[in-house]
């Protein structure tokens, strides 16, 4: 279902509400990064995200300069990464819209999983009748090779069908 928005009528909404909240938070994190009161205090000219929340790059030595929520640095040292303050809330409103999402491939995961179950007997059955085709399957290349000299005594070099090596002995004590 992670390709299918039509798995449900409520899926489709849910996910263009997250792709939506997620351009609104990339244009809004970009103006913030052309602001040149901010722009100054960046390590670099791009955001990113941490812990699934927008962040922005920033300096450790600007120190509070860029407000808002530091989420990490780099291993460095060197780098913070700050979420904004004006993307609060709008990393918030994409965070439980991408809980909405996830409850609600859930739920058709399950739903799925409840039809499957209903079907194990059938599908027991169906494994077992596969099996037995593969068994015969694979009987039938011995069977080919024996076909062509028929039963009762015949053999083909490197091959019999039955012992024959008290055949002549039975014929004779049967006095044939």
């Amino acid at each position: 279902i992670r390709d299918r928005d039509n798995a449900s009528a409520e899926l489709g909404p849910l996910r263009r509400r997250a792709s939506s909240l997620r351009e609104r938070i990339s244009h809004d994190i970009k103006r913030l990064m052309d602001k040149p009161e901010i722009a100054k205090h960046l390590q670099d000219r791009f955001y990113t995200q941490r812990e699934s929340r927008f962040v922005l790059p920033v300096r450790t030595d600007a120190g509070p300069a860029v407000e808002g929520i530091v989420l990490g640095s780099s291993s460095s040292g060197a780098t913070m990464f700050v979420e904004p303050k004006q993307i609060v809330a709008l990393n918030n409103q994409l965070k439980v819209a991408q809980l909405e999402v996830e409850r609600e491939e859930l739920r058709i995961l399950l739903s799925l999983s409840e039809l499957v179950a209903d079907e194990v007997p059938t599908i027991r059955e169906n494994i077992a009748t596969g099996i037995e085709l593969d068994l015969l399957d694979a009987k039938q290349i011995q069977y080919r090779k024996t076909a062509a000299y028929g039963h009762f005594g015949r053999e083909t070099e490197g091959f019999t069908w039955e012992r024959t090596d008290r055949a002549d002995a039975l014929r004779s004590a049967a006095g044939l």
